[in-house]
């Protein structure tokens, strides 16, 4: 697999929560990633990656996220994505504050809430997820996500 910024991201999440011994499934990462890049854009002004987020019917979906971490469906991932020849994952360095800083507040508002639970609090009608659904193009725009509320 080649390197891939959104794949990072996810093996960060799940390297949090896998030393905290928080389960993660497919939907609960992909919601996750959603939430740490949505408040890091309104933090910093700037994206985590360009890979657009897809309006699915299950919420805000990351194709590559999907690609990797499909087989696990509705159970618990026990695995990180493990790039190229490399023989331990690779994951975000601590320098980057920014990101950490939103994974952080992220992960401490909704890491005990199951992909259903988050899923739901990205359905409302004026999310980012909702207003791609309406346009019918399948892709989030980032000035939705960045005007998008807090929810839960």
């Amino acid at each position: 697999m080649e390197y891939n910024p959104a794949l990072l991201v996810a093996n960060t999440i799940l390297h949090h929560c896998f030393k905290h011994g928080f389960a993660i499934t497919h939907m609960k990462l992909q919601k996750l990633i959603y939430f740490v890049y949505k408040h890091h854009l309104k933090q910093t002004g700037e994206v985590l990656f360009d890979e657009p987020f897809l309006a699915w019917k299950q919420g805000p979906a990351l194709r590559s996220v999907y690609d990797i971490f499909k087989d696990f469906a509705a159970t618990d991932i026990n695995r990180y994505l493990i790039f190229g020849g490399e023989k331990s994952p690779r994951v975000l360095s601590r320098d980057n504050k920014e990101f950490y800083s939103a994974m952080d507040y992220v992960l401490k508002q909704y890491q005990a809430l199951s992909g259903l639970q988050l899923k739901q609090l990205v359905s409302f009608s004026d999310t980012a997820w909702a207003k791609a659904i309406a346009r019918q193009d399948g892709r989030l725009k980032k000035v939705d996500i960045w005007n998008e509320r807090w929810y839960g």
